[in-house]
């Protein structure tokens, strides 16, 4: 899996461009919340901005999108839910992926989302929040498949970056083709150019669901097996946050085991057509 979450359309990247157009240090802001003069916060901690929470995403839905002016995500809805309960103003950054790391270690913002995985390396800038959901490799085909071992001796598709590549070379040899971006990969099994694609299982299964371009494509969680060594062990999405800020990363653990047991982060990955099993952190860590 990859380390950095990339744009995975080039849709979403002409909206990145569109929203930054004209807006000083390379992002765009709005408040997607407001708090009530009542609100008695379940956690308190210091943010950048008095009485605000500050987040930064690049626009790659199903995470966090500003499409058109209208946000959803699966990120926006988690984090405004946290801000909400911290009775904090949720202030939302686009800013493209590349920056969004340095953004929190320069604390511009005290968060950011995206489908950021935690490494060593990162936890060096910024603190890194528990999991927030699994991202298992997923087998995208029109048989339904979700055996990466019956897929020998066909062309499969998949996307330069990903940790898995490596044993997928070994998997297919020279039948496995990869791209630059989750569309070129997705549109080359939806006319037939490849007999499967192996994928993201967060943005992919979303992606199918918005184009009837993949009306014919079924997303299926890779069955485990030892050949690919992530999808027994997988890398974990959390929510990188300001060094030091360690009463923010004990807020966000605790807003997030609370989310987690009530359903909640599988019931917002169900709304955006993606598998609410992957909602099962604690079976992978």
């Amino acid at each position: 899996m990859r380390t950095a979450r990339p744009l995975f359309m080039a849709t979403a990247a002409v909206s990145v461009l569109g929203l930054l157009t004209g807006c000083s240090g390379g992002s765009s802001s709005s408040t997607a919340t407001s708090v009530s003069k009542d609100c008695k916060p379940k956690f308190t901690f210091p943010t950048i901005s008095k009485g605000t929470l500050t987040i930064a995403a690049p626009e790659a839905p199903p995470y966090f999108s500003n499409a058109g002016g209208k946000q959803s995500g699966i990120d926006l809805e988690t984090l405004n839910q946290f801000a909400k309960d911290a009775c904090l103003k949720a202030s939302w950054n686009v800013i493209p992926a590349a920056g969004d790391i340095e953004a929190v270690r320069t604390k511009r913002v005290d968060i950011t989302a995206g489908g950021w995985y935690a490494t060593p390396d990162r936890g060096k800038v910024v603190n890194q929040s528990d999991p927030v959901y699994v991202e298992l490799p997923t087998i995208l085909s029109k048989s339904a498949t979700s055996d990466a071992n019956a897929l020998k001796g066909k062309t499969v598709g998949t996307v330069t970056g990903y940790a898995w590549v490596p044993d997928l070379k070994k998997l297919y040899g020279d039948k496995l083709k990869e791209y630059q971006s989750t569309d070129a990969a997705l549109s080359d099994l939806a006319t037939g150019r490849t007999a499967a694609a192996v994928l993201g299982g967060i943005d992919a299964p979303y992606l199918v669901s918005q184009s009837a371009r993949f009306k014919d494509i079924v997303a299926k969680t890779m069955r485990p097996t030892a050949a690919v060594a992530v999808s027994e062990k997988p890398s974990l999405p959390n929510y990188p946050h300001t060094k030091g800020n360690d009463e923010l990363t004990a807020a966000l653990n605790k807003e997030l085991a609370g989310l987690r047991s009530s359903g909640r982060i599988a019931e917002i990955l169900k709304k955006y057509n993606i598998d609410p099993k992957l909602a099962d952190v604690e079976k992978y860590r």
